[in-house]
């Protein structure tokens, strides 16, 4: 996965568990320690108490379903064009 993801300028970690200890920040860590330029996203769930909801909501209300993945992948895709 490491070598896969050190290929793009930009990888993306979509988790239905929590930000820390994730697979995306450890992915993160990783990338940062050979040097290489590619940047991870995580997309996952804050750290703390969530309140009780269906999956679906739960996911949703982060930006963790389709709509809120692809929109903010989109607005980070702009960003980083902007940059070049």
């Amino acid at each position: 996965l490491l070598a896969l993801a050190a290929e793009h300028r930009l990888t993306l970690a979509v988790e239905d568990t929590t930000t820390v200890g994730a697979l995306g920040a450890r992915l993160s860590a990783a990338l940062a320690a050979t040097g290489g330029g590619t940047t991870v996203a995580t997309f996952a769930l804050p750290s703390g108490f969530l309140p009780h909801a269906s999956r679906d909501q739960i996911l949703g209300a982060h930006g963790l379903d389709a709509a809120g993945i692809t929109t903010t992948v989109l607005k980070r895709l702009a960003r980083a064009s902007a940059r070049d």
